[in-house]
């Protein structure tokens, strides 16, 4: 998952912003070029998966939104997780009796 977080989704974002920036001379811009190098690996999966239903101008895009949402569920997952482990461990000191007693912090 770094992998994808530090090389896939920057590369892709950098791509909608060259797209935006240079406008029509996008295709002749090198540094687009070397993001889409460093993109293509996650695209070319997906690229297989829509093959026909998603055009190969917007699959970047595509891409981008389904590693967002990825990482947002993800991030909800460690979250609940999160959750889970301080309600049982509050749940264990109100069971042992480390919380609650007289004389005690």
């Amino acid at each position: 998952m770094q992998l994808v977080r530090y090389i896939a989704l920057p590369a892709l974002l950098g791509q909608g912003s060259c797209y935006l920036l240079a406008g029509l001379r996008r295709q002749q811009n090198s540094f687009r070029g070397l993001l889409q190098l460093l993109g293509k690996p996650f695209t070319a999966g997906v690229c297989t998966v829509t093959s026909a239903q998603v055009s190969d101008a917007r699959v970047p895009l595509f891409m981008s939104l389904l590693l967002l949402l990825v990482m947002l569920l993800l991030l909800l997952l460690l979250l609940v997780r999160y959750a889970v482990v301080t309600l049982e461990r509050a749940s264990l000191c109100v069971a042992t009796q480390w919380v609650g007693q007289a004389g005690r912090r």
